[in-house]
This record gives structure tokens, C-alpha cells and sequence, in this order.
């Protein structure tokens, strides 16, 4: 049975290749490619093109979440890559944190960019961290329900109440085994071998600073913090900085001349719109 899910992949960009390479955006933990619409939209007003992925499950693609592991999530991502017209830069938020970097062992990229990303270790200590700090949001996970995320976990002040609203109302089911395996020890995350970019904001009420800078000690590299921010960066009008140092760092560190490169990606599905498309990716459900 193939690994891979059909997922869905929502693009957005130029339709022209200029050599830069794509972006694959990875959502985290109840979210979708939705998640990432403002930061597609202004990263196409500037060039670039980008890929939204749905993990199985989650938005509109198939596959069946019961079950589903951090591993099958990462087949997802591996299969998403392989779909673009050229190795991929890949943007990993909160739990797409750790699949993006489990996924550049086994794909081609030009880059690793993670925004407030779950633990590269998980373990009890990070379990019981979350669980003091935020006990309402965490106790059902380790009751085998969704991570019971509010307005204030995910978004700051800063966002007008309707659009906060929305964004709650529009997250989904998750694989509670996933979550679980969030918080349980895992063998620890090797060092990328490409360049790395840190996002994050100390006032995250989901990930703990110290466990972000602890991910970035591991990737070699220093956080760029956004204070004032909530988890969901990217959805965060004070989020245009992180855009902006991401967007500085893909022109100084990946296209950079000492910047590594991937090679070996087909060309990619076409797209219903090259402006802002679908596709499904993968060739039939599993977990």
C-alpha cells in the first residue's frame, strides 16, 4: 500500500520558474494549508511560489486520521516535495516543525524554515512543561482528544475578534496518537545539513521558549524572536516581520552562493491555477 495520502496541495505564485526555489508550507497540529493564506498571498506579490500542504486528514485531503503517525505525516511531506518543479525550501509550523525536519533526511531541499516549532526531543520533561503551563489546553491530550486550542493560545489581541473566531472555528479533528507522540521521547533530530531559520515568539503559550531555542541549538542556529506574537505566526498581522526575516533570510542564506542545493525532483503536478491552485497529491488513502 502507498505511504503517501492524497493531500491536499493549495499553490500560489508566478508560474514562472526564475530559479528560485518553491516553498512547502506544513501546517501543525488541527490546522491545514488554510493556515498559511496571508503569508502565500504576500509571498506571491513579491515572486515567489509556494505550496500549502493538507496533511492527511486535515483540510481537504483524504486519508484517515485514527492512527495516523508523526512517520505517516512525513511520507506526506516526502510525497508533497517530490511533486514540485525543483527542491523545495521546507516551512515547518509548530508539529510541522518536526516533520519538516525528519523529512530533509530523505528529500532533496534547498532550506529548512521553522516558525514556533514543536520540540526536536519530546519527552516527559517537555510533557509536564506544557501540562503546568497550559493544563486546559494539553489534559486532553493525554485523555486521546484534540488539543483543546482557545483564541488566546493561538492568536494575540492584536487580531480583530472575527477573524480570531474564524480561525477556532475552522480547526479540525487531530490523529490522537500524533499528538501523543509530540509529547512522548524520540530519538533526537540530526542537524539539517542545510541552511536553517529559527521563527519564533517568547510569548508563545503553546511551546515554551526554552524548547524552541533547545530545537535551534540543534539545527546550529539562533532564534529570531517576535515578542508580542502568538503561536500562529504566520496569521498574526505583527507576523509581516517574521515574513520579512524569512524573506531576507531565502535571498541571503538559500540563494546565497554557499547556500547547498538539492537536485532529483520530477517536475511538478499541474495546478488548476498557476496563481493559486489545488492538486491532490498521492495515490490513495492510508495511515
Amino acid at each position: 500500500m502507498p505511504r503517501a495520502a492524497r493531500c491536499e496541495i493549495v499553490h500560489a505564485g508566478p508560474d514562472r520558474d526564475d530559479g528560485r526555489p518553491p516553498l512547502l508550507l506544513v501546517h501543525g497540529v488541527r490546522h491545514a494549508a488554510w493556515c498559511w493564506e496571508r503569508w502565500q498571498s504576500k509571498l506571491a506579490e513579491r515572486g515567489w511560489r509556494s505550496a500549502a500542504l493538507s496533511l492527511r486528514g486535515h483540510g481537504a485531503s483524504e486519508g484517515a486520521l485514527r492512527g495516523a503517525t508523526l512517520r505517516a505525516y512525513v511520507d506526506d511531506v516526502v510525497d508533497a516535495a517530490a511533486r514540485l518543479s525543483a527542491a523545495p525550501v521546507l516551512v515547518g509550523h509548530s508539529m510541522g516543525g518536526i516533520l519538516v525536519q525528519r523529512a530533509v533526511q530523505r528529500t532533496p531541499v534547498r532550506g529548512l524554515a521553522l516558525v514556533a516549532p514543536a520540540p526536536a526531543h519530546g519527552g516527559p520533561g517537555f510533557a509536564l512543561t506544557a501540562l503546568r503551563r497550559n493544563p486546559r489546553a494539553i489534559l486532553p491530550v493525554f485523555a486521546g482528544r484534540p488539543i483543546n486550542f482557545s483564541r488566546a493560545d493561538l492568536l494575540s489581541a492584536d487580531v480583530p475578534d472575527a477573524e480570531a473566531d474564524a480561525v477556532v472555528g475552522r480547526l479540525c479533528p487531530e490523529s490522537a496518537l500524533a499528538q501523543f507522540q509530540i509529547t512522548a521521547p524520540r530519538r533526537p533530530l540530526r542537524r539539517a545539513g542545510c541552511p536553517v531559520l529559527v521563527l519564533a515568539t517568547p510569548d508563545d503559550r503553546v511551546i515554551p521558549a526554552a524548547y524552541v531555542a533547545r530545537t535551534a541549538a540543534v539545527q546550529g542556529v539562533e532564534v529570531d524572536w517576535f515578542p508580542g506574537l502568538a503561536h500562529d505566526v504566520m496569521l498574526e498581522p505583527g507576523g509581516d516581520a517574521a515574513l520579512a526575516r524569512l524573506e531576507q533570510w531565502l535571498e541571503a542564506d538559500v540563494l546565497g552562493p554557499d547556500a547547498a542545493t538539492g537536485a532529483g525532483i520530477p517536475p511538478a503536478v499541474a495546478t488548476l491555477d498557476p496563481r493559486r491552485g489545488v492538486e491532490q497529491s498521492g495515490s490513495s488513502p492510508g495511515s
